[in-house]
């Protein structure tokens, strides 16, 4: 995840790998959002826009699920 510095507007940028590719999500206005954490299963809804050559949703909806469960040895 990226934060963006403080003199421009704020935005939180996740990278979803699903498999087949990677898409970056953008929270405009956002510095952080609860349980939008590295590792953290979600899906994302939205408009898919291509800047510069990546897939980008701005300010999806989504829905996170249950952390993966640590495996204990």
């Amino acid at each position: 995840m990226t934060l963006r510095p403080r003199a421009t507007a704020p935005s939180l940028e996740a990278e979803v790998y699903d498999g087949s590719g990677l898409i970056t999500l953008v929270w405009i206005g956002h510095r952080r959002l609860s349980g939008v954490d590295v590792g953290r299963p979600i899906t994302a809804r939205g408009r898919v826009t291509c800047p510069e050559g990546q897939a980008t949703i701005f300010n999806p909806s989504y829905r996170l699920f249950p952390e993966p469960a640590e495996s204990s040895s």
